[in-house]
């Protein structure tokens, strides 16, 4: 039987992301993104994933991904590989107007890369 249209389903709204995440990560993207993020950005750099992708892309780094909600999956991804922690400090809101001012994590850049297989 169907769940009505607007009907709460946890479970699927999980797997969908799952899946959208699990297709960012093995974009050829995610790679050039780590690889960038590993060669171009100091240790002890902090700041929001949105100043991250700032940076990235305005110093020609590396070109915007497939789509603008990679750049979540770009964050965690950093976070499982080592190159980034989040800070315990209060959220910061984003500056960007298409950011709308949402909230935000605050990270630092640490020197450390894992293999996350």
């Amino acid at each position: 039987m169907a769940l009505p249209k607007h009907q709460p389903d946890l479970p699927g709204g999980r797997a969908a992301r799952d899946e959208g995440m699990e297709r960012v990560l093995r974009h050829q993207w995610m790679l050039d993104m780590i690889e960038a993020v590993r060669k171009r950005i100091p240790v002890g750099w902090k700041g929001t994933g949105e100043d991250l992708r700032v940076k990235l892309t305005d110093e020609g780094w590396l070109r915007p991904p497939h789509h603008h909600n990679a750049w979540g999956a770009a964050v965690n991804m950093l976070i499982r590989v080592g190159l980034i922690v989040r800070l315990d400090v209060p959220d910061q809101q984003m500056k960007q107007k298409r950011s709308h001012a949402r909230r935000t994590g605050v990270y630092v850049r640490i020197g450390r890369i894992r293999d996350i297989r």
